[in-house]
């Protein structure tokens, strides 16, 4: 793999992208030449909020700018001298001493908004494919939890790598950068479309297949190893070895109980699914939390489908609607 795919030297896209996979101490120690350093965080929680959210309302007001560079909203003060919220966020603001605010982050491509956008942004890397499409396909760049699925797998049968409760799409079709692209099926984030704020919030995955116990499905399992053994001229098709991984982590989702407690929201406090609000973003941002602290390497709880925060110049209806009340 390229560490960079330009001639100019390392760019601050790359920089942040070694900060942050460095956080799970995924980077090589030669990278860049850096020294390697025992890792401290243990997961990593990534809102996605596609389309962007308006900064100059949110985090970055400049209140001192000419009007056409600032926006409307109200500025609030932080807990940081100097730093200052849109009033929407007054509890955020409360917590700003814990925050990092990137004002300069670009892509610096006029036209690489939106799909586009998705890939280079979620992948981390400043490039599209050369076939890339509008939608997804295995020559797409892997995703971040993919990366993470591959070079640190999770322990306990948790999955690496989660995505919920929507996945991005343009048209009915995946957007690219939710997938392990050419990495292949078995490193592809597990995929929740489901609204945990639902009463009846089921994973499908763990759903158990009527008439089918743990030790039926053991027996299942055992039967088609045998029936494997006299297959292993197949193992070296790649496609075959990839269907066998994907069989073998769902039969480990599916009989796990520490991955069926581990999605059961019913066990949080009523007070605090309140405080996170009893909605679907909500309860997403919490469920999150959750999968984190049992284990989980890597969350994208993604806020809305494609461009869904791209107001362009109704900001203030839009903020009214999607901010919490």
């Amino acid at each position: 793999m390229k560490t960079h795919l330009h001639n100019v030297g390392v760019c601050r896209r790359e920089l942040l992208q070694v900060g942050f996979l460095g956080a799970l101490g995924l980077m090589a120690p030669q990278a860049f030449g850096a020294k390697k350093r025992t890792p401290k965080a243990k997961s990593v929680i990534l809102v996605w909020m596609p389309g962007g959210p308006p900064q100059m309302h949110l985090w970055d007001l400049k209140p001192d700018s000419p009007s056409q560079c600032k926006g409307t909203a109200k500025p609030i003060s932080t807990k940081v001298a100097g730093m200052q919220f849109g009033y929407q966020m007054p509890l955020l603001a409360q917590q700003s001493k814990h925050l990092t605010v990137v004002r300069t982050m670009t892509i610096g491509q006029e036209d690489a908004n939106h799909i586009p956008g998705h890939q280079l942004m979620l992948a981390g890397i400043n490039e599209l494919p050369r076939t890339f499409k509008s939608f997804a396909t295995r020559n797409d760049w892997p995703s971040i939890g993919s990366v993470i699925s591959a070079l640190k797998p999770a322990q306990k049968g948790l999955p690496s790598a989660v995505h919920l409760p929507v996945r991005i799409r343009f048209e009915g079709s995946p957007c690219p950068g939710e997938t392990a692209g050419w990495l292949g099926a078995k490193y592809d984030p597990w995929l929740i479309e489901r609204d945990p704020a639902d009463p009846k919030f089921t994973v499908p995955d763990l759903l158990p297949v009527a008439g089918m116990t743990v030790e039926r499905l053991a027996d299942r399992q055992r039967l088609l190893t045998d029936i494997d053994s006299y297959r292993r001229d197949l193992d070296k098709d790649v496609e075959i070895r990839q269907l066998s991984d994907t069989q073998a982590r769902a039969f480990s989702l599916a009989t796990s109980p520490a991955v069926r407690d581990a999605f059961d929201l019913s066990k949080e406090p009523d007070a605090l699914r309140e405080r996170y609000g009893k909605h679907s973003w909500g309860q997403s941002l919490l469920l999150a939390r959750r999968l984190a602290t049992a284990g989980v390497a890597f969350l994208q709880v993604n806020l809305g489908g494609l461009n869904h925060w791209d107001y362009h110049d109704k900001e203030n209806d839009g903020l009214k609607r999607d901010m919490p009340k």
